[in-house]
This record gives C-alpha cells, structure tokens and sequence, in this order.
C-alpha cells in the first residue's frame, strides 16, 4: 500500500478523483494520522522556544496557534457532519 499522495496527469482518472482516492490510502494507512500528529509536535517545540526566548511573542503565537487549531478543527466537524450519511 502506498503511503504518499501520488497525481499522474497521464491517468484516464480526473486528478481530483485521484486525489480522493489518494487521501482514502493515506487515512487507512494511518500516515496521514501520523503526519498530522508530527506537525502538531514540531509546531508546539517551536512555540516552546519561541516562548522560552521572548515571552510576549511567545504568547502571541500560542494564541494565534490556538485560534487556528481551534477553526481547523471547527470545520473539520462541520465538514464531517455535512454530509450525506452513507445508504
């Protein structure tokens, strides 16, 4: 099982149909799971340091850090709970 989002142009299939199948391989793989969890990782060492360094500007970026975690997530559920449930 492929464990990367691939586009081939040369394909018969409309690339975004490929990329709907591609983001289905990637959830069931679980990669897609652990990317999502890496970047949540990174970004909060970086707000460490940053708040480590420089206090005001460390709080300034959680913030605008957690407002955006917080919108994500909100649309996310509202993407989930919009659609059609399956027959």
């Amino acid at each position: 099982m492929s464990r990367s989002l691939r586009i081939d142009p040369k394909d018969a299939a409309p690339i975004w149909r490929q990329i709907e199948e591609g983001m289905r391989r990637l959830v069931a793989s679980g990669a897609l799971a652990f990317g999502m969890m890496a970047r949540l990782l990174i970004v909060l060492v970086v707000l460490l340091a940053l708040a480590a360094s420089d206090r005001d500007a460390g709080l300034a970026a959680a913030l605008t850090y957690g407002a955006a975690y917080t919108a994500e997530l909100g649309l996310s559920l509202f993407g989930y709970y919009a659609q059609e449930p399956p027959a």
